[in-house]
C-alpha cells in the first residue's frame, strides 16, 4: 500500500538526531530529495559543513536540544526508550537535573546553532522527548518567547495514540495534557497531532488515519533515518 497525495499532505516529516551519529550520511539526501519538511540538528555534534549543506536545502532547521552532558549518557543509540527515560527520571528525582541547569544548556545550544547557522532556529523540540516533562516545559516555552522561535513540536491534540501501542507515546500523550494550558497560552505554532515513527506498526492502518483527517489537521511525523527500517519506509513512502 502506497500513502496517497491526501494523506502525504496532512504530514509534516520531521527528521532527528542530524550532527551525530550516521545522521548527517543519512538526512542530508533526503533534504535535498524534498522527503523531509524539517530537520532538527544537535548543534554540539553539527560541523560547520554539515551546517552549510543543510542551509542550502529547503526544510525547516530546528534544533534538538539534548541533556547528554547533564545526564552523562544518550550519545549512543544503545539501550531502549524506556529505559533511558527510567535513567532521566531516576537523575531528575534525585535532584541532579535541575531546570536551572537545564536552561542554561540549552541555551548554550542555541548560541551553538546560531554561530553555526547565523540565525535563531526555525522551531525547538528535544532528544528523547525531554522538553515534555513538566520542570522543563517552561524553559523551552521561555526560551522561544526570548529568541523568537515560532514553532515546538508538541502536538496540540496529543499524539496519533489510536494508531500505535507505543508506551512513551502515551506517557508523551499524559505529559502534553499537564502542559496544554501553558502551551494554549504561549501563541506558539505546532501540529495537531505527533508520532514518531518507531511508534507506528501496520503502516496501512496509519495511512487510512491520515486520510482521515481534516484539511486543517496536521501530523508531525518524527523519524530517524539511520536506522534501516525507517530509511526504507521514508524512501518507499515519502
Amino acid at each position: 500500500m502506497h500513502i496517497s497525495p491526501r494523506a502525504k499532505a496532512r504530514l509534516v516529516r520531521s527528521a532527528d538526531d542530524y550532527g551525530i551519529r550516521d545522521t548527517v550520511r543519512r538526512i542530508l539526501p533526503l533534504a535535498e530529495a524534498d522527503k523531509l519538511d524539517r530537520v532538527a540538528v544537535m548543534a554540539r555534534y553539527c560541523t560547520p559543513a554539515d551546517a552549510r549543506a543543510l542551509a542550502a536545502t529547503s526544510v525547516k532547521i530546528d534544533i534538538h536540544l539534548d541533556l547528554i552532558g547533564l545526564m552523562g549518557r544518550g550519545a549512543e543509540d544503545g539501550h531502549g526508550t524506556l529505559r533511558r527515560g527510567a535513567h532521566f527520571a531516576v537523575r531528575r528525582f534525585l535532584g541532579r537535573i535541575p531546570a536551572s541547569a537545564v536552561e542554561a544548556e540549552w541555551r548554550a545550544q542555541i548560541a551553538r546553532f546560531h554561530e553555526l547557522f547565523g540565525r535563531y532556529p526555525d522551531g525547538l523540540n528535544s532528544h528523547e522527548h525531554v522538553h515534555f516533562f513538566p520542570g522543563f516545559f517552561p524553559v523551552i516555552i521561555a526560551l522561544a518567547h526570548e529568541f523568537r522561535v515560532p514553532y515546538i513540536r508538541f502536538g496540540l491534540r496529543g499524539m496519533l495514540l489510536s494508531e500505535h501501542h507505543s508506551a512513551i507515546g502515551h506517557i508523551l500523550n499524559q505529559l502534553a495534557r499537564t502542559g496544554h494550558r501553558r502551551f494554549a497560552g504561549a501563541g506558539l505554532a505546532t501540529s495537531t497531532y505527533l508520532v514518531s515513527l518507531d511508534w507506528v506498526h501496520g503502516k496501512e492502518r496509519f495511512f487510512h488515519a491520515l486520510e482521515d483527517l481534516s484539511d486543517e489537521e496536521t501530523v508531525e511525523l518524527v523519524v530517524h533515518p539511520e536506522r534501516d527500517r525507517e530509511s526504507e519506509f521514508i524512501q518507499r513512502h515519502l
